[in-house]
């Protein structure tokens, strides 16, 4: 129908609703990011040690402005229904689920991630920021959501591209550099890469990610315009591409469809 969104299957996976019910639920992210950029954060404030000014856009994603958005005007549609927005039938099928807010190691302390499975572990683990009285959380409960950096990474593993599989740091092709043989690998095999509508600001391009870095109050994990996941810039106000991520209530099947661009699953 009209003003229908196309969403795409990220996997299964074992899912707490929040009141330790745990069950398989299938995750979908949006088919394409929204057509401008969004801040992940633009209402709260952290104190500069540097500076020992107040600056804007922290990684608290409980109290992130995009998250207000996305399970606000987004979820019932209170805004311009014709732009963004989940109708009454999407509504139904979507369920709240724990979504994880363990950071990561910045770049600062280490040049490689590691595999995508590390970064999984990082993801739900309590390791945050908490520095001068600032602690974050380490988990949320809701409905609509982010993509993790390892979703992103598990769209290489089974041999799609073993290099971004093994560090998504270096996720990003230098062909012809033989001082970089390690860059010489394809982000483009991915098909969250290759469907991304990387809109930012000021020209540097982005998607953003849930999860923060741990080492500081303001950096979120993003994928970059060249494919690589990044944690140590821009700040959580700067505007970045945003495709919101929901879980299926498990007693959602599929009614029709092939699961192409062409002709997409039909729930119900």
């Amino acid at each position: 129908g009209t003003n229908c969104e196309i969403w795409r299957i990220i996997g299964v996976f074992s899912v707490d609703d929040g009141t330790c019910n745990w069950e398989q639920r299938i995750k979908l992210v949006r088919g394409s990011a929204f057509a401008t950029g969004m801040g992940w954060d633009s209402l709260n404030s952290w104190l500069n040690s540097y500076t020992n000014q107040i600056e804007y856009g922290a990684n608290e994603w409980s109290k992130a402005s995009l998250n207000i958005f996305l399970n606000g005007d987004y979820l019932t549609r209170d805004s311009d229904v014709s732009t963004y927005g989940l109708k009454e039938l999407a509504q139904s099928q979507i369920t709240d689920a724990k979504y994880y807010l363990g950071g990561g190691m910045s770049y600062s302390e280490n040049t490689h991630y590691g595999s995508t499975n590390n970064m999984y572990s990082w993801e739900r683990g309590i390791e945050v920021y908490n520095e001068s009285g600032e602690e974050r959380t380490i988990s949320w409960i809701g409905k609509v959501g982010l993509m993790y950096p390892s979703d992103y990474g598990y769209t290489y593993s089974n041999g799609v591209e073993d290099e971004c599989f093994s560090d998504l740091r270096l996720c990003y092709e230098r062909a012809g550099d033989p001082s970089n043989e390690a860059l010489n690998n394809h982000p483009e095999a991915g098909w969250i890469y290759n469907s991304n509508n990387l809109e930012g600001q000021n020209g540097s391009n982005g998607m953003w990610l849930l999860s923060p870095n741990s080492s500081n109050p303001f950096c979120i994990f993003n994928i970059t315009e060249s494919g690589f996941i990044n944690d140590y810039t821009p700040s959580a106000n700067y505007h970045f591409a945003v495709r919101p991520v929901v879980y299926l209530k498990p007693s959602i099947n599929i009614i029709s469809g092939e699961g192409t661009e062409q002709n997409p699953y039909i729930l119900g």
